[in-house]
């Protein structure tokens, strides 16, 4: 992720924030309802788990 892309997640209110990726891990103050929100690491769907096919054999490349 380019660590000025946008980063869009719900604040606990419900509301759509979008903040720069450098952002992560720090607080942000919700302009809809003024709670302090942290901001999330991004979610990663390309690394998770990908189950393996049943029959399938686990052998060297």
């Amino acid at each position: 992720m380019n660590m000025g892309q946008p980063l869009e997640f719900q604040a606990s209110c419900g509301h759509l924030l979008a903040v720069p990726s450098y952002r992560v891990g720090q607080d942000v103050r919700c302009p809809h309802c003024h709670r302090v929100v942290p901001v999330p690491p991004p979610e990663v769907p390309y690394a998770s788990a990908v189950p393996v096919p049943a029959g399938a054999r686990n052998r060297p490349l």
